[in-house]
């Protein structure tokens, strides 16, 4: 599962900072109760991925009851109905 959810403005070389993992953490751990949150990987900070048009990618994959949901820059999920 991938959780993200906030934005900055730095130089692209800029250090990782652990505080804005909490903070994003701490916002999720009430949406999600039984998820363990202290046992993350692959954190990682950049830029956000997005499709050459901005269009939304939002549909099956190939496994079984997966579904992407990606790609829309920062229209969110309201570009995707």
């Amino acid at each position: 599962m991938r959780i993200g959810g906030t934005m900055e403005f730095r130089k692209p070389d800029a250090a990782f900072a652990p505080a804005r993992i909490d903070a994003i953490v701490r916002a999720a751990e009430p949406l999600l109760p039984g998820l363990d949150l202290l046992s993350r990987t692959d954190e990682w900070v950049g830029s956000r991925p997005v499709t050459v048009d901005g269009l939304p990618l939002v549909g099956p994959t190939d496994a079984p009851r997966v579904w992407a949901h990606g790609g829309h820059g920062m229209w969110g999920m309201c570009q995707g109905q």
